[in-house]
């Protein structure tokens, strides 16, 4: 896992363990990844502000797809067998699950006090309130990847042989389409108003990104080159993606010209 800082220009080591790490995700000070170290795959995480490792979760079976907000990280938990869906609070040092439940959760993602997932929990949720403790139900929606900022979900679905981009607003209960372009529109995140995937009406062999701006209702694509672009991640302004353009997989990026708060 490496980091690069915008405002310096400068590129640095955040876990070079001989092992293999993978799947990061940052807020804040706080990284976490997917870390096979110790035979399986586990949950670490590093602080940025006191330059510490932390193992957050090494228990047995494996663990997947970490997500994290602030203090609190979630993950995709195999330790009994099935998919569950595991949380770990670094400011009070305490793990917590939702149910452990038989039927597979997977794909969690966290902002502020809320988790939401694929599958169902118990048969009947998959979100859940960390400050209030209600659990609650994504209208009509059986994701895989999914994505949330503030009171939006965005999520990819199956739609008659291709993949569409959906959100959900949680506050107002409504269900709306980003994308339902040609082909298929896969990995979605979100930051704010805006919303990014990559997408394949171009072509199996030129994946590229594209994103949607809620408050304008507009549609834009961030990155057309002819190599294939994929797993977008945004910040405020800031895409990066994994981009293929010299023959091999880099870090590429863009920052948004619009206003995104």
């Amino acid at each position: 896992i490496y980091g690069y800082n915008l405002e310096t220009g400068s590129e640095f080591p955040i876990c070079t363990n001989t092992s293999d790490q993978w799947e990061p995700a940052i807020s804040g000070n706080i990284v976490v990844w997917q870390d096979d170290r110790n035979g399986n795959e586990d949950i670490y995480g590093y602080d940025l502000a006191t330059e510490t490792e932390l193992a957050i979760c090494i228990a047995s079976g494996d663990q997947r797809e970490p997500a994290v907000s602030a203090n609190v990280a979630v993950w995709t938990d195999y330790r009994d067998g099935s998919g569950v869906i595991y949380g770990y609070d670094l400011s009070s040092d305490t793990e917590f699950t939702f149910c452990t439940n038989d039927s597979d959760q997977s794909f969690p993602a966290i902002s502020g006090n809320i988790v939401v997932w694929s599958g169902s929990c118990d048969g009947d949720f998959n979100g859940y309130n960390l400050d209030t403790g209600e659990k609650f139900t994504i209208h009509n929606f059986a994701p895989s990847r999914l994505d949330i900022s503030g009171s939006i979900v965005i999520t990819q679905e199956d739609n008659d042989g291709s993949t569409d981009i959906y959100g959900y607003d949680l506050s107002s209960g409504e269900k709306f389409a980003f994308c339902t372009a040609a082909e298929y529109q896969y990995a979605p995140a979100v930051s704010g108003n805006i919303a990014v995937w990559h997408d394949w009406r171009n072509g199996a062999e030129d994946i590229d990104i594209y994103g949607y701006n809620l408050e304008t209702g507009e549609e834009f694509a961030v990155c057309t080159n002819t190599s294939g672009q994929g797993f977008p991640a945004i910040s405020g302004n800031i895409v990066v993606w994994m981009d293929s353009r010299n023959g091999n997989s880099d870090i590429y990026g863009a920052r948004l010209t619009f206003n995104n708060p």
